[in-house]
């Protein structure tokens, strides 16, 4: 069962690509993936306790706090 409001966006090449230039900033090889396809999505914003993409320049990261 998919979430309401969850869209699951499809990788291709280009993701791929760009997965490899966001490397650089020193984070997992998944964060890097997940960041690729919000770039191209047009997603600025993550709900995670990573805190690895915090370096990623154009990604906000919110956590919800206790």
């Amino acid at each position: 069962m998919i979430l309401p409001f969850v869209n699951i966006i499809p990788l291709d090449q280009e993701d791929y690509v760009l997965m490899k230039e966001i490397l650089k900033y020193c984070i997992h090889p998944s964060d890097a993936i997940i960041t690729a396809s919000m770039r191209k999505s047009v997603i600025e914003f993550i709900l995670s306790e990573d805190k690895g993409f915090d370096s990623i320049p154009g990604i906000r990261r919110m956590w919800l706090k206790k």
